[in-house]
């Protein structure tokens, strides 16, 4: 199976481990034994390409995977790719073990290893940049629809994401990249502090196949799944999607409006969407330190748009006084999840890992571990268009 195209890492913990650090080792006899044990398969492996994170093999009719991953995490991206797939879009979506499992762990220790055997799709894969970006934009919709009703349990946060970027600061690079990771991180932060509408995200840019070379027919590649606004995954695919010959302003306009004709956007997701492009773009300067490949990101960053997402900031911090200054009595304890301390720990967390942050109120009312919810800073996802 052809790999998907290059994608920013912005996945948190177990994405953190280098792969130079594990020790070596031949997984296919471990593989062999569970696919007989779990699913009663047999058949001969064929080693695929993978992605960096990952190993693939064909088996008959069947595509297996191992990933270096959480198991929660990798059953929120098989789960969502089941859902999907019952919805009418191809998915590669995972044949069950015969305990019903989507996914069984195959190694202990760290990173965890989790296997699982998927059905294979038809076709090879499809650059998005051989499809309009209007048709790009209206397929994101339509998963963005489906996904809306899939549970979220298991996914990255926004704050698993924002930390995992922070901790790959390092000072041995330059100043000026350190500081363009920082913003980027800081901006969206900012923007989930105003508690947007939430919902499952595929989180990656797209791993789409074409049966007939041409039209989309399946998205395969569920491996980064996270809950958060719908403007971070427009900003990831519209960063990805811009060419010279289809700038990203003129890129994400027609994305947008392809996106209109499958599903609803407010306004303020979408003058976010600025602010996830250049979250996505600094993404990929996280833990590099090679100059020249360093240089390309910033020469990138340079052509996404600011201006949008400079004066968004504004809108932004003052929708953050309203909500924590004038509902500043918000009671805790109703059930729905506040993002706010999802976000501000992982974030505060990795800036003081990289001794850029401090250990004053935010970061100490945002921490994860101390289970609080907040009546004001969360809504349910909203209804999309049709629904």
């Amino acid at each position: 199976m052809p790999s998907k195209a290059s994608k920013a890492s912005t996945g948190p913990p177990a994405a953190d481990v280098p792969a130079a650090q594990e020790a070596p080792w031949q997984p296919e006899p471990a593989v062999r034994a569970a696919l007989r044990r779990h699913w009663d398969l047999r058949a001969e492996l064929r080693p695929l390409q993978g992605g960096g994170a990952s190993r693939t093999w064909q088996a008959g009719d069947y595509v297996v995977k191992l990933a270096r991953d959480e198991p929660a995490h990798f059953t929120a991206g098989l789960r969502a790719s089941e859902v999907v797939e019952r919805a009418g879009i191809a998915t590669g979506a995972p044949v069950r073990t015969r305990a019903g499992d989507l996914c069984v762990p195959l190694a202990a220790g760290r990173p965890p290893q989790v296997l699982a055997v998927l059905h294979r799709a038809d076709g090879g894969h499809l650059s998005m940049h051989a499809v309009a970006p209007s048709v790009m934009g209206e397929f994101l919709g339509r998963l963005h629809r489906i996904l809306r009703g899939c549970p979220p349990a298991g996914a990255w946060t926004p704050g698993d994401v924002l930390g995992h970027m922070t901790r790959g600061i390092t000072p041995a690079q330059p100043p000026a990249v350190r500081q363009m990771i920082i913003r980027a991180v800081s901006d969206v932060s900012a923007y989930y502090r105003t508690a947007p509408p939430a919902q499952l995200l595929y989180g990656d840019g797209p791993g789409i196949f074409s049966a007939n070379g041409t039209d989309i027919s399946a998205i395969i590649d569920w491996g980064g799944v996270r809950a958060g606004s719908a403007a971070d995954n427009i900003g990831c695919w519209t960063a990805y999607g811009a060419t010279s010959r289809i700038p990203l302003p003129a890129y994400t306009a027609a994305f947008l409006q392809g996106y209109r004709h499958s599903n609803s956007l407010t306004a303020e997701d979408a003058a976010a969407v600025p602010l996830f492009q250049r979250l996505r773009i600094a993404s990929r300067a996280c833990y590099l330190t090679d100059p020249d490949a360093l240089a390309g990101v910033q020469a990138w960053m340079r052509r996404a748009p600011d201006g949008p997402a400079a004066r968004f900031k504004s809108r932004i911090m003052g929708l953050v006084h309203r909500t924590f200054v004038l509902n500043a009595s918000s009671e805790y304890g109703n059930g729905q999840v506040c993002w706010v301390p999802l976000i501000m720990g992982g974030a505060a967390r990795g800036l003081r890992e990289v001794g850029l942050g401090t250990d004053r109120g935010a970061a100490r009312e945002g921490d994860p571990a101390s289970g609080r919810r907040c009546r004001h800073a969360c809504k349910e996802p909203a209804g999309g268009a049709g629904e």
